[in-house]
């Protein structure tokens, strides 16, 4: 394990995503927004951290959530 970022914790085994796989929102208010997964919980909720946009400020740096796996889609 490393644990030079912590953030990024390992995600369950049996889950359908993998840590930095990008992905979309598929439900609630930031429907429509695309990052990548970020970490997750045993339980199999996700934080993900969204793709900056042009600007100045570092959204990408917060991680947002929790999701559900079926409020998420991958992007392949």
């Amino acid at each position: 394990m490393d644990f030079s970022n912590p953030f990024q914790y390992p995600l369950n085994p049996e889950s359908p995503y993998s840590a930095g796989m990008p992905v979309k929102v598929t439900r609630g208010p930031l429907r429509g927004q695309i990052g990548n997964i970020l970490s997750a919980t045993e339980a199999g909720t996700y934080f993900i951290a969204k793709n900056a946009e042009s600007g100045g400020d570092r959204v990408d740096l917060i991680p947002y959530g929790p999701f559900c796996s079926d409020e998420l889609e991958p992007i392949a």
